[in-house]
């Protein structure tokens, strides 16, 4: 029988929770101080067993939505290779057509360049002999 992760996530939870109950039903049975009955271990450890589970459960999930997303980022990958061999391939066949053979440099993609440089001015600013005040003046009266 297959049983979907939902399904055994909720059993595992509410295998927890009546754990919890069972526990809390013990220890108001116990006084305080005494030891731990045999009891009251063995729900503890079946706790830490079944949250041990719970989390295993959690990692396989997480793994899996992981393997999801890899195969789709892999299928979107090879489509950009694709479409990039392509459109390397019209480059060199639009070359060819125009009688010019293609240089290593045209099978990089560069940043554009500008085909001059473009001047540029320098500014110096000017210097004022007495500094404008920032702020107008009041005057401040100490009582």
């Amino acid at each position: 029988m297959n049983v979907d992760n939902e399904t055994v996530e909720l059993i595992l939870r509410l295998q927890i929770v009546d754990l919890e109950e069972r526990e809390v039903k013990i220890q108001g049975k116990v006084r305080f101080g005494a030891p731990l009955t045999d009891e009251h271990v063995a729900l503890r450890v079946h706790a830490s067993e079944l949250q041990a589970a719970l989390a295993l459960l959690e990692d396989a999930q997480i793994a899996q939505s992981m393997n999801k997303a890899a195969q789709c980022d892999a299928e979107i990958l090879r489509l950009f290779e694709e479409r990039e061999a392509m459109e390397k391939s019209d480059r060199e066949m639009a070359l060819r057509a125009s009688n010019r053979v293609p240089r290593p440099a045209d099978n990089i993609l560069s940043p554009i360049r500008p085909i001059s440089p473009v001047p540029f001015r320098v500014v110096t600013p000017t210097i004022r002999k007495e500094p404008a005040p920032l702020l107008p003046s009041k005057a401040v009266s100490r009582s």
